[in-house]
This record gives C-alpha cells, sequence and structure tokens, in this order.
C-alpha cells in the first residue's frame, strides 16, 4: 500500500519515472497475493465438490 502511495505522490512531484515504478511495484505487492488466494479458494473449492461426487 505504502508503495502505491508513494507512486502516487512522486507523480505528484513531477517525477514521473518513479511513479510508474512505485504503481507497478504497489500493484504487483498488493494485488498479486490476493488474486493467488482468491483463486485458490476458488480451486479448493471446485477440488471439494469433485471428491465429494466420489
Amino acid at each position: 500500500m505504502m508503495t502505491v502511495l508513494y507512486g502516487i505522490c512522486s507523480f505528484i512531484n513531477e517525477s514521473a519515472s518513479l511513479g510508474w515504478q512505485g504503481l507497478i511495484v504497489g500493484i504487483i505487492v498488493a494485488v498479486v497475493p490476493q488474486a493467488l488466494t482468491i483463486w485458490g479458494a476458488e480451486r479448493i473449492g471446485m477440488l471439494k465438490e469433485v471428491l465429494a461426487r466420489i
């Protein structure tokens, strides 16, 4: 989260290169783990359904 805020602040201070880098790193650090958690939970749910049918 702090990296995203740093990226936004860099845009305000006219350092666009650092701003983009901050936003990209912030997205990778914040969004990717959460997406993997959600997708993993869905896969476990699907696996439970398959095993319940057996």
